[in-house]
């Protein structure tokens, strides 16, 4: 299961730039993935009333900043190329896809259904990164980060993680923030680097 998405698909290896047009080498131009869990979604404090997988899952709150920052980046350095990409089980995919909705995401963000793919496994959002050419990947969990080896910029994303302890050793390829303001910033400067003429 590559991704379930309710719409048109990537096409392989197909990338386009903002306008639409075709880009040779993915690498040109920067795409965004982002994890739901823990960092769009907050993940549960022990409340199960506001819990994703409790019985009022549309409840549960968003990552403070989470959606203003992502729709300064879809508008800005990422326009047109920021997915998400998350593991989950048909049943969850379709709740996230609801709980979505029902915060108003798109219109919020400006990333669109068909720009959502959900995989079984966690080691499965490498290839689809990979079709999708993508350069900066914020996940909140290191193991999911350390199959991205195709991505030159990996964010280790704490700020969403509720009751649950973030890791103890952060990897050295792997940059650390918990709030999404810090992260939206790194971003941007990042992508500002990779742009920069070389002497």
């Amino acid at each position: 299961m590559s991704g379930l998405n309710g719409g048109g698909d990537d096409g392989g290896n197909d990338v386009r730039d903002g306008t639409g047009g075709h880009v040779t080498g993915a690498a040109q131009v920067p795409v965004l993935g982002v994890d739901v869990g823990g960092v769009i979604i907050r993940r549960s404090d022990g409340d199960q009333d506001t819990s994703f997988f409790g019985e009022h899952p549309m409840r549960t709150p968003a990552v403070e900043g989470a959606f203003e920052a992502l729709a300064e980046l879809a508008a800005g350095p990422f326009a047109g190329r920021v997915y998400v990409i998350s593991k989950a089980k048909p049943e969850t995919a379709h709740r996230t896809v609801e709980w979505l909705r029902h915060h108003d995401f798109e219109r919020r963000t400006g990333i669109t259904r068909d720009h959502m793919h959900f995989v079984l496994n966690r080691g499965d959002k490498a290839p689809v990164c990979e079709r999708l050419g993508v350069t900066h990947f914020v996940d909140d969990r290191v193991d999911v980060l350390r199959h991205l080896t195709m991505v030159a910029h990996r964010y280790l994303f704490t700020g969403g993680l509720g009751d649950e302890p973030p890791p103890g050793v952060i990897p050295p390829w792997a940059e650390h923030t918990d709030d999404w303001k810090t992260l939206a910033e790194s971003i941007r400067r990042s992508v500002e680097g990779d742009h920069r003429p070389t002497a």
